[in-house]
């Protein structure tokens, strides 16, 4: 059996339960890219990267992030409320990865897995949508791919000074 996506979704959990409600409407639907490869919010605002080749970018208010008509896509050089004008020229991996800022660097930090391969790498921004650095290697598994790497911001300490990623390794 071929597993195919429908669309990406939003599910809530209200303070004090356990289990949360997935909202009724898909925020994208197929064909459109699966919005789900790394997400934060910042400042108000829910950026979301969907990648296929290359990694494209939605932004939403937070107060409006279920509101599909809320989501605007960075076109290279501007934002457009036309999902056809998103471009992919952000770099990430369809294998997932993170964005987050980090508030000792004063940039934004993404945290990928280079391909099919071993190593973890990392780029910073000024923006969420760049441009970003060349990949730097962070890590090296001896052997093995790794893939979904992701940055915990919750467990970062002093000040971001120190960033806690994981990754899954085969």
């Amino acid at each position: 059996d071929k597993w195919e996506g429908v669309g990406t979704g939003v599910a809530e959990l209200l303070p004090g339960q356990t289990v949360a409600q997935r909202l009724p409407n898909l925020l994208f639907t197929a064909p459109e890219v699966d919005f789900t490869h790394a997400t934060f919010e910042k400042d108000g605002i829910v950026y979301l990267y969907g990648c296929q080749i290359g990694c494209r970018l939605a932004k939403a208010p937070l107060a409006d992030m279920a509101t599909r008509a809320a989501y605007t896509f960075w076109t290279g050089d501007g934002w457009s409320a036309s999902y056809a004008d998103a471009v992919s020229s952000i770099p990430g991996s369809g294998a997932g990865f993170s964005v987050n800022y980090d508030a000792y660097l004063g940039q934004y930090v993404s945290f990928a897995s280079s391909g099919i391969g071993k190593e973890l790498v990392m780029r910073v921004a000024n923006q969420p949508w760049g441009p970003w650095s060349d990949p730097t290697q962070v890590y090296s598994f001896p052997t093995g791919n790794v893939y979904a790497a992701g940055q915990h911001p919750a467990l970062d300490a002093d000040g971001g000074r120190k960033i806690f990623v994981s990754a899954y390794h085969d």
